[in-house]
């Protein structure tokens, strides 16, 4: 059977299933990549339509180590209207015209 895979709102293929799943393994493809093949009426998510590839997919994600680190997020201290000179000032209200 003939699959085909959208990406970037483009169709790719055709491939067989064997290079199907490779692309999977090879992070090509996802479990959210839309695929068809002829006798389908709309496209489906790889996952649906071949869920022992999408498996596969959950295993080799969970064997990818991670080291655990996070980098810090510095915090900002957020402008507020009191740091523009209050609400009067902002909307310029109470100015002389």
């Amino acid at each position: 059977m003939n699959w085909y895979y959208a990406t970037e709102g483009r169709s790719n293929g055709p491939l067989t299933e064997s290079s199907l799943k490779r692309l999977a393994r090879e992070g090509e493809i996802s479990g959210g990549t839309l695929v068809w093949h002829p006798g389908l009426e709309e496209w489906e998510p790889l996952a649906k339509l071949q869920p022992a590839i999408a498996e596969q997919l959950n295993k080799v994600a969970r064997l990818v180590p991670v080291d655990g680190k996070t980098g810090s997020i510095p915090m900002l201290k957020p402008k507020t209207l009191e740091d523009k000179g209050g609400i009067k000032k902002f909307f310029g209200w109470g100015k002389k015209k």
